[in-house]
């Protein structure tokens, strides 16, 4: 028969263990949360995917690979893409300047390698465990029951002045991808509950849960998130209409009709008239508008040419993953300068694929767009042509829905991790399905290991990785939550010396550049309250002490830049370091400490602040000519700087 499923046995397919353990991601990175270890929302998000994506991994070759005959995974150009992909990010980070950012970075932030690698390895698992008849649509309610948790929780926030977290975050992270997941949740649904074939608590529950996701966008406002959400109801209120079976009651295509109708109505309304309902929902519920802080894409583009013209190798294979913020700090313009957040330097630009091209390169951006490519022709072609008026499209057309809505979200946003999450789990989903119809080519995963001992070879040697890699997140994790103790102890009034002992902890976990340039900037610090304290020391004393903490704070410094020469804030904390230093006439105080703002300028050079910090340090030797120089580079960068020119006016009278 045509739509005869290819593999009849189907339990040991990724086995059950494997599926309970992906079902609990799902559910619980929505919700996942640690407030009371003071890191943000999308640090603990970040943390908690690595985790669970690698402990996936060895849940699955311990428990359920062993089936392995019943393993089919995808083939052909699918595959080839995939492992290309995958390739492709590891050579990127092999160029890349800083090796180590672009593989784990600070946290694990989106944009790293390890993320990423990670996202492609989710993706199969996926199309693995979900391959089993049933299981996509388990997953896909436990992902509504989350996002049911998550809006309430926002619901009460929101009614409760916004205190249960913070002025800026949500459980999901931004406001931004809050609303762009209760467009994903709209999507998911609305294919729900105009899916006839469903039960009517299934279609009842999921209906409560589209209309708290309507509220939740109502309240946040943000435009585009509504844009989409017409776009995808227009498509889902005709979708259904294409793939109804024939047994389908007239009334229950009417009944579904009428909600698809409602959400495109109630969407075209707040894409007309969403301002006015913004005005009055920020003065009835207390709400400040959120801006939205990232590039504009025509700054990416500037990024991204910039890029790719001053290096071959960068053209192909990117700046290495994970360092836009770099490029940013190289290439940004100066009319940047002007904008309220012309300190903030973003970490991804204007939205998470257009990032990848500065980071990945061409080659990077083209493979994932083959891949991205080829699954979706393979399910529309599958959807429209082979598997009409049959009872798996509506699966079908609801992976595919909300699989391209993650992609196009990847597009306009920089997404974090549960966007990803999302996108990888329905694109497996949509992959599985495919498989299970036999509509693309697949091949054992068994016909790899042919070879018993070969096999076991690998599951142990994969497994011992696998460990390994979660004791290092698990350091890295530690590190962290010493290191965020350590930013709030540093504003704290007295607070200088336990955020020292904590940045000492913080780097007994995990050697980083922002842990070293913080450490130093602390010692520096505390050299100027030494320095306060003359009078209450003896002159040995208080020379010994200064002297030790002055090597210190130089030592911390160098090691931050050896870490991350192209960081610019480390060559600034090393300069201002050496600034300290000028007054006690010190002879290469003023040598070195230009020495590193002039590799900081280099490496960010239209900051205004650093020309600003140079006119200081030259200042401080009585060269006034080069300090007014500095001072007017300053200002020509950023002509409403006002120290710069309160100090310009000074040395022109």
């Amino acid at each position: 028969m045509e739509h005869e499923i290819r593999h009849k046995h189907t339990p040991g397919v990724a086995s059950n263990v494997s599926f309970i353990f992906l079902c609990l991601m799902a559910f619980l990175l929505p919700i996942f949360t640690l407030p009371w270890l003071g890191i943000s929302i999308d640090t603990a998000k970040n943390f908690a995917f690595v985790f669970s994506v690698i402990a996936l991994v060895v849940v699955s070759l311990v428990f359920g690979f062993r089936y392995r005959k019943d393993i089919l995974i995808p083939g052909g150009v699918l595959f080839l893409t995939w492992v290309l992909t995958i390739s492709t990010l590891v050579v990127s980070t092999m160029l890349s300047s800083v090796p180590t950012v672009s593989l784990t970075g600070l946290g694990y932030e989106a944009g790293t390698t390890t993320v990423l690698v990670l996202f492609f390895v989710l993706l199969l698992i996926s199309s693995i465990i979900l391959q089993k008849k049933g299981r996509l649509l388990i997953l896909y309610m436990l992902i509504v029951t989350s996002s049911f948790i998550v809006f309430l929780f926002e619901l009460i926030n929101i009614l409760g002045g916004g205190s249960l977290l913070s002025e800026t975050e949500t459980l999901i992270g931004n406001s931004f991808n809050l609303a762009i997941f209760a467009g994903f949740v709209v999507v998911l649904t609305l294919t729900i509950v105009t899916n006839p074939l469903f039960g009517k608590i299934l279609r009842l529950f999921s209906s409560a849960v589209l209309a708290l996701a309507l509220i939740i966008l109502a309240l946040l406002s943000f435009k585009l998130t509504w844009v989409t959400v017409a776009v995808f109801s227009f498509i889902a209120l005709f979708s259904h209409k294409f793939i109804v079976l024939s047994s389908t009651k007239t009334s229950v295509i009417g009944s579904l009709s009428k909600t698809a109708t409602l959400v495109l109505v109630i969407a075209v309304f707040f894409i007309s008239f969403g301002g006015t309902v913004t005005n009055i929902t920020s003065k009835v519920f207390n709400i400040s508008p959120v801006t939205d802080i990232r590039p504009t894409w025509v700054q990416t583009y500037t990024i991204l040419s910039n890029t790719s013209i001053k290096d071959t190798k960068s053209s192909l294979f990117g700046s290495g993953p994970n360092t836009f913020s770099y490029q940013w700090d190289r290439y940004k313009p100066i009319s940047s300068n002007s904008s309220p957040f012309w300190r903030v330097t973003p970490e991804m630009g204007w939205g998470f694929l257009p990032t990848l091209v500065v980071t990945t390169g061409l080659l990077g951006i083209f493979v994932l767009a083959t891949f991205i490519y080829v699954l979706f022709s393979n399910g529309l072609r599958t959807l429209f042509v082979q598997m009409r008026n049959n009872e798996d499209s509506y699966f079908l057309a609801s992976a595919i829905l909300c699989s391209l809505y993650g992609w196009l979200w990847a597009l306009l946003y920089p997404i974090n991790v549960v966007i990803l999450m999302l996108i990888a789990v329905t694109n497996g989903g949509l992959l599985a399905l495919l498989i299970q119809r036999n509509k693309i080519p697949t091949f054992p995963l068994g016909r790899i290991f042919e070879f018993r001992r070969l096999f076991m070879m690998f599951v142990v040697v994969s497994v011992l990785c696998g460990v390994w890699g979660l004791y290092k997140v698990a350091n890295r994790f530690v590190s962290i939550v010493y290191y965020e103790k350590t930013l709030v102890s540093a504003n704290q009034a007295g607070g200088v010396s336990n955020a020292e002992k904590y940045a000492l902890k913080a780097l007994e976990y995990s050697n980083q550049a922002s842990f070293y340039r913080t450490l130093s900037e602390i010692q520096q610090e505390q050299m100027r309250v030494l320095l306060s304290q003359r009078g209450e020391l003896s002159s040995k004393e208080l020379q010994k002490n200064f002297e030790e903490l002055e090597l210190k704070s130089r030592e911390n410094a160098r090691r931050a830049t050896q870490l991350d020469k192209e960081n610019y804030l480390n060559w600034v904390v090393f300069g201002n370091h050496y600034f300290n230093l000028v007054y006690f006439s010190i002879p290469e105080a003023h040598t070195e400490g230009d020495l590193n703002y002039e590799i900081a300028a280099k490496l960010n050079p239209n900051n205004p602040v650093i020309p600003f910090l140079r006119a200081r340090l030259a200042l401080s030797g009585k060269d006034i000519p080069k300090a007014v120089s500095f001072l007017e580079r300053a200002v020509l960068l950023k002509p409403d700087y006002v120290e710069a020119r309160t100090l310009l006016s000074q040395l022109r009278t």
